[in-house]
């Protein structure tokens, strides 16, 4: 990824509120097909405190109404934030030229944001995902009091489908050089987290788009291998929970975490090799939870046997999860419905019995966290690591 010089992109005039400067904070949405979301999720961009940002809705060959919901948000915003980024800025031309876009995939389409970016620090948003209001306040003022920061997280709550919360909150008390922290369990969470100084993330070359999986835990990591990482101590992010769908390719998903793993790895064994069975054991726990996940259409025959293997690797990587052994029991009794009986009377039976067909959300609560004494941004890495089982 080239540096960008920062112009203003004729297509797209310079907002009232940037005229003779440039945003600080740059917010990169991808977006395929997200018309019934992205509204929702403009919508918490334009509730935020912070007002020195531009929007900048990165179109990877949508087929559906998300450039006319965009462009309606845009006219709700008196700043003039918000910039669609397509093959056309005119939504008329946008439509008929949508039959010929295929796809790049969200990491290219994330790393075609950057490069036209303005803002020093910049954020990713995922196009059903929201923000709450001091999100870009508090996580722009820890930056600026830790310029040795590389970036920033906050802690992530979930929410169904509906946009409706559900009180799980994704959070982890780690700031300063957390690498090794973020490898044994991707607590950042999503690509909807992180505020980033611009230079190591142009450094660093963005998303990594010859990974179909795990493309942003991937770039955390890379980028926590450079510098330290601040922490906003509080639920900034509302993070969608969808159904696992049933195209997602699960073996695609386990070499691109073993790619991952592997690579860090190898980058500091001494300091990481102790502490490779917590890795894997979390990693599979992730890997078994999506496959399950799926629809039982797509777990039917062979694919369950790949399940099935997640499941024991899980066991391999970490023994004493056996212990909770009516979990597991209810788990493989979904397993077997889905993978031997007819998809719909599978389907229709895990309706009747709402605790088996959530069964599979205990491997989740596996995940071994590790604990380590808070340390200011300043200090370099230590290699020491202690487990909270």
């Amino acid at each position: 990824m080239e540096q960008h010089q920062r112009s203003p992109d004729p297509s797209n005039p310079t907002p009232p509120i940037y005229q003779g400067r440039s945003p600080l904070v740059s917010v990169i949405i991808p977006v395929h097909n997200g018309a019934a979301t992205i509204g929702e999720t403009l919508r918490s961009l334009l509730s935020q405190t912070f007002e020195n940002f531009e929007v900048l809705v990165m179109d990877d060959g949508s087929t559906d109404e998300t450039s006319r919901v965009v462009a309606h948000l845009a006219t709700e915003d008196s700043l003039g934030r918000i910039r669609w980024q397509g093959s056309s800025a005119q939504p008329e031309i946008q439509s008929k030229m949508q039959s010929e876009m295929r796809p790049r995939g969200v990491s290219a389409t994330r790393n075609r944001g950057v490069e036209i970016a303005q803002g020093d620090f910049i954020g990713f948003l995922d196009a059903d995902d929201l923000w709450l209001p001091e999100k870009l306040a508090d996580q722009v003022a820890v930056l600026q009091r830790h310029p040795s920061a590389v970036m920033v997280y906050s802690w992530t709550e979930l929410m169904d489908n509906y946009g409706q919360r559900l009180g799980q909150v994704i959070d982890a008390p780690f700031d300063g050089w957390i690498r090794e922290h973020l490898l044994v369990t991707d607590f950042i969470s999503s690509g909807s987290n992180v505020l980033i100084r611009r230079s190591p993330l142009v450094q660093s070359q963005g998303f990594d788009a010859t990974l179909s999986h795990s493309e942003d835990w991937d770039l955390w990591l890379r980028l926590a291998a450079t510098g330290p990482v601040a922490l906003v101590p509080k639920v900034q992010i509302l993070y969608r929970q969808r159904p696992t769908s049933a195209s997602i390719n699960v073996l695609a998903h386990e070499a691109a975490s073993h790619q991952i793993v592997e690579r860090e790895l190898q980058r500091d064994r001494p300091a990481l090799d102790n502490h490779r069975y917590i890795i894997w054991g979390n990693r599979y726990k992730y890997l078994a939870f999506k496959s399950l996940d799926r629809p039982c259409h797509a777990q039917w025959g062979v694919s369950s046997l790949t399940t099935l293997r997640f499941l024991l690797q899980v066991i391999r990587w970490d023994r004493g999860s056996a212990k909770q052994w009516k979990q597991w029991l209810l788990t493989l009794g979904k397993l077997m419905l889905c993978g031997v009986l007819p998809p719909a009377i599978a389907e229709s039976l895990l309706g009747r019995f709402p605790a088996l067909g959530r069964s599979h959300q205990f491997l989740l609560t596996l995940t071994r966290v590790p604990r380590l004494p808070h340390r200011p941004l300043t200090e370099a890495p230590s290699s020491s690591l202690r487990e909270n089982k």
